[in-house]
Protein backbone atom coordinates (compact mmCIF):
# COMPACT_ATOMS: atom_id res chain seq x y z
CA UNK A 1 0.00 0.00 0.00
CA UNK A 2 1.31 3.18 -0.70
CA UNK A 3 1.03 6.10 1.16
CA UNK A 4 1.33 10.01 0.82
CA UNK A 5 2.10 12.69 3.01
CA UNK A 6 2.70 16.44 2.60
CA UNK A 7 6.23 17.62 3.40
CA UNK A 8 4.04 19.72 6.02
CA UNK A 9 2.94 16.57 7.20
CA UNK A 10 6.03 14.10 7.44
CA UNK A 11 7.80 17.15 8.83
CA UNK A 12 5.47 17.17 11.93
CA UNK A 13 5.37 13.35 11.94
CA UNK A 14 8.71 11.29 10.79
CA UNK A 15 8.36 8.77 12.75
CA UNK A 16 4.48 7.68 11.42
CA UNK A 17 6.18 8.10 8.36
CA UNK A 18 8.74 5.77 9.06
CA UNK A 19 6.29 3.21 10.41
CA UNK A 20 4.15 3.61 6.93
CA UNK A 21 7.05 1.67 4.74
CA UNK A 22 6.30 -1.71 6.50
CA UNK A 23 3.41 -1.39 4.08
CA UNK A 24 5.19 -0.11 1.40
CA UNK A 25 6.30 3.13 0.09
CA UNK A 26 5.76 6.93 1.28
CA UNK A 27 5.15 9.54 -1.40
CA UNK A 28 5.96 12.67 0.02
CA UNK A 29 4.62 15.83 -2.04
CA UNK A 30 5.98 18.91 -2.13
CA UNK A 31 2.92 21.81 -3.21
CA UNK A 32 0.94 18.98 -4.53
CA UNK A 33 3.64 17.20 -6.13
CA UNK A 34 5.37 13.85 -5.63
CA UNK A 35 8.88 15.05 -4.53
CA UNK A 36 10.19 12.27 -2.56
CA UNK A 37 9.86 8.25 -1.68
CA UNK A 38 10.48 6.73 1.34
CA UNK A 39 11.04 3.24 1.91
CA UNK A 40 12.82 0.51 4.07
CA UNK A 41 16.31 -0.21 2.87
CA UNK A 42 15.56 -3.64 2.12
CA UNK A 43 12.67 -2.68 -0.52
CA UNK A 44 15.65 0.05 -1.35
CA UNK A 45 18.32 -2.82 -1.70
CA UNK A 46 15.33 -5.10 -3.85
CA UNK A 47 14.64 -2.06 -6.23
CA UNK A 48 18.26 -1.40 -7.25
CA UNK A 49 19.36 -4.65 -8.06
CA UNK A 50 21.67 -5.29 -4.59
CA UNK A 51 24.99 -4.33 -5.65
CA UNK A 52 24.54 -6.00 -8.89
CA UNK A 53 27.28 -5.58 -11.38
CA UNK A 54 26.70 -5.05 -15.21
CA UNK A 55 27.92 -8.44 -16.16
CA UNK A 56 24.93 -9.36 -13.61
CA UNK A 57 22.53 -7.34 -15.64
CA UNK A 58 23.17 -8.69 -18.79
CA UNK A 59 22.81 -12.03 -17.99
CA UNK A 60 26.85 -13.28 -18.65
CA UNK A 61 27.26 -15.91 -16.10
CA UNK A 62 30.84 -16.86 -15.31
CA UNK A 63 32.28 -13.24 -16.97
CA UNK A 64 34.23 -12.57 -14.13
CA UNK A 65 36.55 -15.31 -14.19
CA UNK A 66 38.29 -14.28 -17.58
CA UNK A 67 40.90 -12.53 -18.05
CA UNK A 68 40.49 -9.62 -20.05
CA UNK A 69 43.24 -6.69 -21.22
CA UNK A 70 42.45 -5.13 -23.92
CA UNK A 71 44.87 -2.46 -25.73
CA UNK A 72 44.14 1.33 -24.76
CA UNK A 73 42.48 3.65 -27.06
CA UNK A 74 45.25 7.12 -27.05
CA UNK A 75 43.72 8.50 -30.50
CA UNK A 76 40.39 10.16 -29.57
CA UNK A 77 39.18 13.49 -27.92
CA UNK A 78 38.32 12.85 -24.40
CA UNK A 79 34.63 12.75 -24.03
CA UNK A 80 33.66 10.89 -27.55
CA UNK A 81 37.21 9.35 -26.59
CA UNK A 82 35.99 7.75 -23.26
CA UNK A 83 32.53 6.98 -24.63
CA UNK A 84 34.13 4.91 -27.56
CA UNK A 85 36.46 3.41 -25.34
CA UNK A 86 33.84 2.13 -23.11
CA UNK A 87 31.58 0.74 -26.09
CA UNK A 88 35.21 -0.98 -27.28
CA UNK A 89 35.53 -2.60 -24.35
CA UNK A 90 32.28 -3.77 -23.67
CA UNK A 91 32.46 -4.93 -27.51
CA UNK A 92 35.62 -6.86 -27.15
CA UNK A 93 34.19 -8.44 -23.56
CA UNK A 94 30.69 -9.57 -25.39
CA UNK A 95 33.07 -10.77 -28.16
CA UNK A 96 35.38 -12.58 -25.62
CA UNK A 97 32.40 -14.45 -23.93
CA UNK A 98 30.80 -15.45 -27.17
CA UNK A 99 33.79 -16.69 -28.32
CA UNK A 100 34.97 -18.56 -24.84
CA UNK A 101 31.17 -20.15 -25.68
CA UNK A 102 31.92 -21.72 -28.69
CA UNK A 103 35.95 -22.88 -28.13
CA UNK A 104 36.93 -20.37 -30.26
CA UNK A 105 39.91 -18.09 -29.46
CA UNK A 106 40.29 -14.46 -31.06
CA UNK A 107 42.85 -12.08 -30.14
CA UNK A 108 41.79 -8.60 -30.10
Amino acid sequence: MITTLSSREFNQDTGSAKKATATGPVVITDRGRPAHVLMTYSEYQRVVGKGKNILDLVGIKGAGDIEFDPAKIQSLSKPIGDFLQCTYLILMLYLSLESRQMGVSINA
